[in-house]
């Protein structure tokens, strides 16, 4: 537990490893809510705005239209040279791995037969029209899947494209998690092949939507090395590892392990 003082006239200044727990930048602000017993609540203060500030933003006249079979699969991942798909964590690394040996290249998704969601006709299919029509009139808390959230944005889809609308829009809550926004960063930069400034306004727009769950400290670490030209699951790697109890970040990556140290954040390259 941190201790803090109060100066003579009443005023507490907070540390800069609070105030990035926070995800506080200078200039921002915070709310504080009294609670019983003496205690208060401290949060960083965020303009509220709508889900509905993001759908077409990233929509571009003439871009690339990719299926949601082809949206899994990129987000999983391209496999080996034998044609054979790999999946979830795994087959994100190993795609994020060719990337980063050769900057510059393109590594499309392949056309892979994969299973369960991937493979499923998610959206906008006349078959699912109503039952799709029936969640979209109630108000629930939902998790939305990558391609729900790639279609929404783009706009790339149209039947496809007002359902995820219309489902986002109407619900309670919407839970956005932290594997869905990197699959999302990786899909609109390698699959739309959208500027990283852009995608991160996108995403910023997303996560600061009056319905969004979101892990925001985690976002707002990932989003400073993307806007840094480098990758957002390496932000969120590193505060995950603070979060529990990590006093490093340690990579072979020398520019990952660069970027976190101007942040002040403490990094160390092996070999």
């Amino acid at each position: 537990m941190r201790v803090l003082s109060v100066t003579g006239k009443g005023q507490v200044t907070l540390k800069r490893d609070v105030l990035r727990h926070l995800s506080v930048q200078p200039g921002e602000k915070v709310s504080v809510e009294k609670l019983p017993d003496g205690r208060i609540a401290l949060e960083a203060a965020r303009p509220a705005g709508k889900i509905s500030d993001v759908f077409g933003i990233l929509k571009r006249e003439g871009a690339p239209s990719l299926s949601i079979e082809e949206i899994g699969a990129l987000a999983a991942g391209a496999g080996p040279a034998t044609g054979e798909c790999l999946s979830g964590k795994a087959a994100l690394a190993a795609s994020r791995a060719k990337a980063r040996s050769a900057p510059g290249r393109d590594f499309p998704a392949r056309r892979c037969s994969l299973p369960s969601r991937h493979s499923a006709p998610m959206l906008g299919k006349i078959t699912q029209a109503d039952s799709t029509a029936r969640l979209s009139e109630q108000r629930l808390s939902i998790t939305a899947d990558t391609n729900v959230l790639v279609r929404a944005i783009t706009e790339d889809d149209a039947p496809q494209s007002k359902i995820a609308r219309t489902t986002l829009g109407k619900a309670e809550s919407v839970a956005v998690t932290l594997p869905a926004l990197w699959e999302l960063v990786w899909v609109l930069a390698q699959g739309y092949r959208i500027s990283a400034p852009e995608i991160s306004a996108a995403v910023r727009r997303l996560v600061n939507a009056d319905n969004v769950a979101v892990d925001r400290p985690a976002v707002v670490a990932g989003l400073a090395l993307l806007d840094s030209g480098r990758d957002f699951a390496d932000g969120v790697i590193a505060y995950a590892g603070r979060w529990l109890g990590a006093e490093a970040f340690v990579s072979f990556e020398k520019e990952a392990v660069r970027l976190l140290e101007q942040q002040g954040q403490a990094a160390r390259l092996l070999g």
